[in-house]
């Protein structure tokens, strides 16, 4: 399509990561709740809150890497997706069902169990599925033998057991440094620096430090909240902080499979990840306002 791969990635990945900041389905965003004991909803409202200076940056860098560019579309590919589904305007119901349920705040599950109760209906109905090849893909995921199959092959349960079992295996290392005293003399030195330091400076690299030892977001995520709570008393404020640095410094890390495994389903270089400028401009404009509120805190004492 003429774009550079790098930007391409990086643009990929940016925009992976604001849906999944703006989504009640996001597990990052339920890992954090859930760490904090912090409503969703909440936290997604004040994501999105601390996100729309970023957001407006991130647009304004990529279009300015787009200058000069004529992009083509391959419309084989389109016309064969066209001929093997039935594109019909109800199609829009399960994603639709998902948005009016979270404004309406209804629980999570019962969200979810409804927008797949709708999919399984439509593929059914609309696309001449059987009961059999639908709850085929629910498990093993739907794959196509076709060119066009590399855009939309993909999904199902087993597709998301490799991340069961990291979280599952994080969840075990994060109770193990919890209970032991391993972590207690780094997190009494943490807590001194809390004092001295913006906490949205100190949080970026933290996270981005902890990101190293880590192979995964979630153990990540779990470190950086147990290295944090003590020093917030304000869960909200805790909850936006770690979705601002701990859930997005660990596509920094080359080997950290936040940033690798997206890069490796579209075939983008893994450099690719450090031209996504939404998590620069994320962490940089919250450093800037936290550093801000920081410095008239302490003038005003």
């Amino acid at each position: 399509m003429g774009f550079n791969p790098l930007v391409c990635g990086g643009a990929i990945l940016s925009g992976g990561f604001f849906g999944d900041r703006s989504s009640p389905m996001s597990t990052s965003a339920l890992l954090v709740a859930t760490l904090t004991k912090t409503d969703l909803y909440t936290n997604l409202k004040n994501m999105f809150r601390t996100c729309i200076i970023p957001l407006i940056l991130t647009i304004a860098t990529y279009q300015i890497f787009n200058f000069g560019i004529e992009a083509k579309v391959d419309k084989d590919s389109i016309e064969m997706i066209r001929s093997l589904f039935n594109f019909s305007p109800l199609l829009i119901l399960p994603t639709l069902s998902i948005i009016i349920f979270s404004i309406l705040k209804l629980d999570l599950r019962k969200n979810l169990l409804i927008s797949i109760g709708i999919s399984i209906i439509f593929a059914v109905v609309l696309q001449d599925k059987s009961i059999k090849e639908v709850f085929h893909a629910l498990i093993f995921g739907f794959h196509l033998d076709s060119p066009a199959g590399k855009l939309i092959n993909g999904g199902g349960f087993f597709s998301m057991f490799k991340m069961l079992l990291i979280v599952g295996i994080s969840s075990g290392y994060f109770g193990f440094f919890k209970e032991t005293d391993l972590l207690v003399g780094v997190k009494k030195f943490v807590n001194k620096i809390f004092k001295k330091l913006p906490n949205m400076v100190l949080m970026p690299l933290m996270s981005t430090i902890i990101s190293i030892f880590s192979s995964n977001q979630t153990l990540s995520i779990m470190l950086t909240y147990e290295m944090a709570r003590e020093s917030y008393d304000d869960r909200d404020k805790l909850a936006l902080d770690m979705e601002n640095s701990a859930v997005m410094t660990p596509v920094y890390i080359p080997w950290n499979i936040a940033g690798r495994t997206p890069m490796e389903m579209i075939g983008a270089p893994i450099v690719s990840v450090y031209f996504s400028f939404y998590h620069h401009y994320i962490i940089l404009v919250n450093a800037i306002f936290s550093v801000v509120d920081f410095y008239k805190s302490k003038d005003k004492k």
